[in-house]
């Protein structure tokens, strides 16, 4: 009688260990699952940030370009003082 309650309570610790190892390692996966989520939806924040500071660089540069282009064409430059007033990022966020 006592081996067999001494393997009774052998078993019950071995299920409590399995099952004990099985909860940790749902949590372990749906942890990992939540971390790449966020980890995404941080990295296309950086992206669209990128792409924002490309496309304004771009946008002035062609705005430079333009009074150049303007300005070697003999275009007076008081003509030219609204186009270099022009803010970018004010045009860029519309």
């Amino acid at each position: 009688m006592v081996e067999r309650e001494e393997r009774e309570a052998i078993e019950k610790e071995r299920r409590s260990t399995n099952h004990r190892e099985g909860i940790l390692a749902q949590v372990k996966s749906k942890e990992g699952r939540r971390r790449k989520k966020v980890d995404a939806k941080f990295e296309e924040g950086r992206r669209l940030h990128e792409e924002t500071l490309k496309e304004r660089a771009k946008m002035s540069a062609i705005k430079d370009k333009m009074i150049d282009d303007l300005l070697d064409s003999g275009v007076n430059p008081n003509y030219l003082s609204e186009m270099r007033n022009v803010d970018v990022v004010k045009i860029q966020m519309r």
